[in-house]
């Protein structure tokens, strides 16, 4: 039995929490870690320390979604809707909609390409960008014509139909 778990274990596919750009990554201070570091730990900003100091980091992405979802009604209890899944495309945009409250849009491009989706089976008119996955949280949402929203390769947007 320990034989298999060290032949077919996870061992191989993980590597030890990036902390920092310290010695083994700050995961352990006078200790080595029996699992190898990624070698690019400091140059690449894979690292909690360096994702706390960005505001379009992955984590500064999760933490402002999270903080969306907890101010909007539509978010938190929201009938959700797929308006639009084209696989030429790589689109996929689904609304989430609650009574009294702003109709929240979060549209994903998983393609390799630049796009225009049009968004108007969300809301039509404006929408308010309130955060991406390529730039972070915006201080100020962007208004945008949900005709044509752009959208770079792999980004996702969340988007609502007034400010929130």
């Amino acid at each position: 039995a320990l034989r298999m778990g060290i032949e077919f274990g996870r061992d191989p596919e993980r590597t030890p929490m990036q902390w920092s750009c310290g010695p083994h990554a700050g995961f352990c201070g006078n200790c080595t870690p029996w699992l190898p570091v990624a070698s690019d730990y400091c140059t690449s900003g894979d690292n909690v320390e360096a994702e706390l100091a960005s505001n379009t980091s992955m984590l500064a992405v999760m933490k402002a979604t999270v903080a969306a979802r907890r101010r909007s009604s539509s978010l938190l209890e929201g009938a959700q809707h797929i308006f639009l899944a084209d696989d030429a495309q790589g689109l996929l945009a689904y609304r989430r909609a609650a009574a009294g409250a702003a109709t929240a849009v979060v549209v994903l491009n998983w393609g390799a390409e630049y796009s225009l989706a049009n968004l108007t089976l969300g809301f039509s008119g404006t929408g308010y960008a309130h955060l991406s996955t390529a730039d972070g949280a915006y201080s100020t949402a962007r208004l945008l014509n949900m005709h044509a929203v752009p959208l770079r390769p792999g980004e996702g947007l969340l988007l609502f139909s007034q400010p929130v």
